[in-house]
């Protein structure tokens, strides 16, 4: 069998045989290897012996799991024969008695939570979706036709937008498990998802401006505050909910936001106009935690959610079909139609960049992003101090 020095271009750049597979064994350690099967389907593996039998243990597929790791494992299989133990029957005997909920317990505490700052959905799914259906089964035995039902079930309650959701995450929680060999397989692949999903363009009109900012004087100070601030900002409705105290600078009128706190990981400046550094001085003179600038009325932590406010709102304003997203894409969207340049708008948005030019311009937009904003502050008071239009009377 073919002895090679695997590194990542090596492994990366190893062709498929034309029939049948090859072993390529490294030299870290030496009973390491990869297998390469006709189908171009890469693997790990390593070599051992155990009570006399030579066992050939498979690590994990490339390139869901990197060279480094793989080594890794290989050496930490070793140490476990070293010991008296077999892996992979160890290996086998985990795969044949985990539960889908344990497995996705798993997914949540090694992958979701350290990757994804939506890990709480994926636990809420988890809990309410799947464990009730399937989370009780040894995830092996679950069937693609099982998953297929569940799906269908969802989607007929109606919630399809729901049922993708759902299908998604345990499609990552079985991907997750036959990287970490935990599984053998994904009973998701070739179900579709049950439908499809448009990218919303809700925009509201000046009219609707108007009576939403005058609904929220019905609210209390606080929620009040949040909601003008969704569309005075423009920013996330997650990053304005868990706004922290250190955050703001009032000297400077300038909310400063961690790249830990942001959906691209990168650090971001947020002008305060006039009007928004008012509500905002507001808030902070109210507040009295140390650290949250909207305290949770239930608990010491930051406010999560404005489902019930959300809903009164609406109904309040006679504003319908309208969620938070949509205050940030009309902010967006009246800058623009008010003369203040796209890349401008992405800078205040703190949208990703995806072209080369990123990596070479690091100006600021500082300027750029506080005389936006208040065009956008002189815009509103303006909408909000018009009286709203009679319709019926225009009509008549």
């Amino acid at each position: 069998m073919p002895r090679k020095k695997l590194t990542d271009r090596t492994v990366a750049g190893l062709k498929a045989p034309a029939a049948g597979q090859v072993d390529y064994f490294d030299d870290n350690p030496r009973s390491f290897g990869l297998r390469i099967s006709a189908g171009g389907r890469k693997a790990f593996f390593v070599m051992y012996r155990f009570d006399r039998r030579l066992r050939r243990y498979t690590l994990g597929p490339y390139p869901a799991l990197r060279l480094a790791e793989a080594r890794k494992k290989a050496k930490d299989a070793l140490h476990a024969v070293a010991h008296d133990r077999d892996p992979a029957a160890e290996s086998a005997s985990r795969r044949s008695a985990i539960r889908l909920v344990d497995l996705g317990k798993e997914y949540i505490e090694r992958h979701a939570k350290p990757n994804k700052r939506s890990w709480k959905e994926d636990q809420r799914l988890l809990t309410v979706e799947l464990e009730p259906a399937l989370g009780r089964r040894t995830a092996k035995t679950i069937e693609r036709a099982e998953v297929q039902r569940l799906i269908d079930a969802i989607a007929a309650r109606p919630a399809p937008i729901l049922a993708n959701r759902t299908l998604s995450l345990v499609r990552k929680i079985y991907n997750f498990g036959i990287e970490k060999d935990l599984v053998p397989s994904n009973p998701c692949v070739g179900i579709p998802r049950p439908a499809k999903e448009a990218e919303r363009e809700r925009v509201l009109t000046d009219d609707e401006i108007r009576k939403v900012w005058a609904a929220c004087g019905e609210f209390s100070q606080e929620i009040a505050a949040v909601f003008r601030l969704f569309l005075l900002t423009g920013q996330r409705h997650t990053e304005v909910l868990r706004m922290e105290r250190q955050e703001i600078d009032m000297d400077t009128s300038t909310w400063k936001l961690p790249g830990r706190r942001t959906k691209n990981g990168l650090p971001h400046s947020v002008p305060l106009s006039v009007l928004a550094a008012d509500i905002l001085g507001g808030a902070l003179e109210r507040g009295t935690h140390a650290r949250w600038v909207f305290r949770s009325p239930r608990g010491d932590g930051p406010r999560t959610t404005l489902q019930k406010p959300l809903a009164r709102l609406r109904t309040l304003s006679n504003v319908e079909d309208f969620h938070i997203h949509d205050l940030r894409r009309t902010m967006a969207s009246k800058l623009t139609s008010l003369g203040v340049a796209r890349q401008t708008v992405a800078r205040l948005l703190n949208h990703a960049e995806r072209d080369v030019t990123r990596v070479y311009d690091r100006y600021s937009y500082d300027r750029e992003k506080r005389e936006a904003m208040a065009v956008w502050d002189a815009e509103l008071r303006r909408l909000t101090t018009t009286p709203a239009v009679a319709r019926d009377d225009q009509a008549a």
